[in-house]
């Protein structure tokens, strides 16, 4: 069980839907590793929002961490493949 929740702002969700199924399943991976582990990623200290990519690079992932309520957010994704 993973420790961490995920939360969608609706952007993001439009985004993770308008992929196409082999990178959505890419980025569901690398979700399940990051809800395990969400530090995993690059922290800009100016704004506390964390980018990971995914697929070899071809996806971007940028989100929050609540660590207080164990949560993190999914604010944008991006796919350049």
């Amino acid at each position: 069980m993973p420790a961490f929740a995920a939360r969608w702002v609706d952007h993001a969700r439009e985004q993770r839907g308008s992929l196409p199924v082999n990178p959505r399943a890419r980025l569901d991976e690398m979700l399940h590793q990051l809800l395990r582990d969400p530090r995993i990623g690059t922290c800009d200290k100016r704004t506390d929002q964390w980018t990971t990519s995914y697929d070899r690079g071809r996806g971007v992932i940028l989100y929050t961490i609540e660590g207080r309520w164990l949560t993190l957010t999914v604010l944008r994704v991006l796919w350049l493949g």
